[in-house]
């Protein structure tokens, strides 16, 4: 299978660098993370959304060399970074309203680790950088990401009345990533796709299917629950979520065709889409759904 896990970002920096070295001064146990204001280009993602959508990817190197370009930036920068999507699992911590308790649990962290970062313009204000991205939007938030789905992916409709299906993948890292463990080869990034593309990922895709995904990095809050490790309660609370969302989704191998649909369901293609688009479920929470709802 293609290893392509590529990630072009063009935003403006609005807050410094985060940079840290171990008490010696290691510089080979540097570390640096960023948050860089994006825009999505102008193609339609089926998502039904007809305004400027800005995003804010969290930028995380372990690189010396690139820990040192990024602690040089300076609010309002204009940056070009090239890069991969990576996941990694961390600790998140949340406390109950009820008892008080302070719960510690596991999060996939996904982010963006730079193979190369470049200032490209400096502005004099937040307005100025703005307006430069938004001239570029096009180049401003691009992912391309090939990968197998993990699990069955879930459909359902925004309260908006938007169809989105969701799955998780694997995607097989091409670039080693600094810092990380030698073992670790694999990352397993979220996909949404919206509209027709969602529809037609809900048909034919499953557990194991090879698919290659052009899209854009994406942010979002989500309503996680969790259940106290002292009252037992389960109560839920907002986090933060990195996901790639899809301009388009070409299914590649061990995915359902015409024929195996039919032979299947013993319908029309045509008959299952307009099925499929009547009965996907509805719920008010939907645009904060995730697969693990519950933290133990």
């Amino acid at each position: 299978m293609s290893r392509q896990n590529t990630v072009w970002l063009l935003g403006l920096v609005k807050k410094e660098a985060t940079v840290q070295t171990n008490n010696n001064g290691d510089s080979s146990k540097s570390f640096g993370s960023l948050y860089l204001h994006v825009v999505r280009g102008v193609r339609d993602a089926h998502d039904n959304v007809n305004y400027m959508k800005h995003d804010h990817p969290l930028i995380v190197s372990m690189n010396p060399k690139i820990v040192e370009k990024m602690s040089e930036l300076k609010p309002f920068n204009i940056v070009f970074v090239k890069g991969t999507v990576n996941t990694k699992s961390i600790p998140k911590k949340s406390n109950c309203p009820n008892c008080g308790t302070l719960n510690a649990g596991t999060r996939l962290l996904t982010y963006v680790t730079p193979i190369f970062i470049k200032k490209f313009k400096e502005c004099a204000s937040y307005e100025e950088a703005l307006v430069e991205i938004i001239k570029a939007r096009e180049l401003s938030n691009q992912v391309i990401v090939t990968g197998n789905l993990i699990q069955e992916p879930k459909y359902f409709q925004t309260k908006h009345g938007t169809l989105v299906t969701q799955y998780q993948i694997y995607t097989t890292r091409k670039f080693r990533v600094i810092g990380d463990n030698l073992e670790t080869k694999t990352d397993y990034p979220w996909i949404k796709s919206y509209g027709a593309q969602a529809i037609e990922d809900r048909l034919r895709l499953q557990k194991g299917s090879t698919v290659i995904v052009d899209g854009y990095i994406q942010g979002r809050i989500v309503n996680r629950k969790t259940k106290c490790s002292c009252c037992q309660e389960i109560y839920p609370w907002k986090d933060q979520t990195m996901e790639i969302a899809s301009f388009d989704v070409e299914h590649i191998k061990d995915y359902k065709t015409d024929e195996i649909l039919s032979l299947e369901e013993g319908k029309k293609v045509e008959d299952l889409r307009n099925e499929l688009y009547r009965c996907c479920i509805h719920d008010e929470m939907s645009e904060d759904m995730n697969t693990d709802d519950i933290i133990n």
